[in-house]
């Protein structure tokens, strides 16, 4: 049986940990073949491909810093522009922005900050990494028809 991404490469970055590792993950499980980027964490990273092999999905490591902000704040007119340009070769282009998710970073958060942060989040929870997993694979696969958008996954909160 042919599974939805079988025969693609996606790039994931962070794949290392948190919402990286649940997208990487993710989309393993649903045939591609995944480029777990990571910029520090090389054990970790293949501890994310050990766990795709053992479920006979396919991976390699690419290590590269992508943290840098001034270019993650031009992600949403680049999602935009690309979308645009590439169109008409039937390729979508979109972008995810996930909400407060429950990672090792939001776990470092004091929990009286957490609380106030929960307290504006209209699902009174935080996501958990796999949801955000979910938005990501079905652009991949089931969202043919969207492109150019940001997604936001986050409990509500930019109703």
């Amino acid at each position: 049986m042919q599974t939805k991404l079988e025969g693609r490469v996606a790039l994931v970055t962070g794949a290392s940990r948190g919402l990286g590792r649940a997208i990487a993950l993710k989309l393993a499980a649903e045939g591609a073949c995944v480029a777990l980027n990571y910029r520090s964490g090389e054990l970790e990273a293949r501890k994310v491909a050990d766990e795709i092999a053992a479920g006979g999905g396919k991976s390699f490591l690419l290590r590269g810093d992508v943290s840098i902000k001034e270019e993650a704040r031009g992600i949403v007119a680049f999602t935009e522009s690309a979308a645009i340009e590439l169109a008409r070769y039937n390729v979508t282009v979109n972008a995810i922005a996930p909400g407060f998710t429950e990672t090792d970073m939001l776990a470092k958060v004091a929990p009286e900050v957490r609380q106030q942060i929960l307290a504006k989040i209209p699902m009174g929870r935080f996501g958990q990494p796999e949801e955000i997993a979910k938005a990501v694979s079905f652009l991949c696969t089931d969202g043919d028809y969207v492109t150019g958008q940001q997604i936001n996954v986050n409990g509500g909160v930019y109703m």
